[in-house]
């Protein structure tokens, strides 16, 4: 079932770690390429402005649990 921009979180950071963790299971799924484009066209956001709101999230959400994401 393909995400529709309407149930995808609209706190950037948090569209940025679904993004890059969205094919884990199945690369050929390709939900990555279209939240890729959703952030890009939505938020105006760049690759590594991407990653780095995407590292900023997990690190906000997994601190307490000692794990890091570098």
């Amino acid at each position: 079932m393909p995400i529709t921009t309407d149930r995808l979180p609209r706190d950037p950071g948090a569209l940025a770690y679904v993004m890059l963790t969205a094919d884990a299971d199945d690369p050929s799924d390709h939900t990555s390429l279209h939240l890729f484009d959703c952030l890009t066209e939505q938020h105006g956001c760049e690759a590594g402005d991407i990653w780095r709101a995407a590292c900023r999230y997990y690190n906000s959400v997994f601190r307490d649990t000692g794990e890091e994401h570098a």
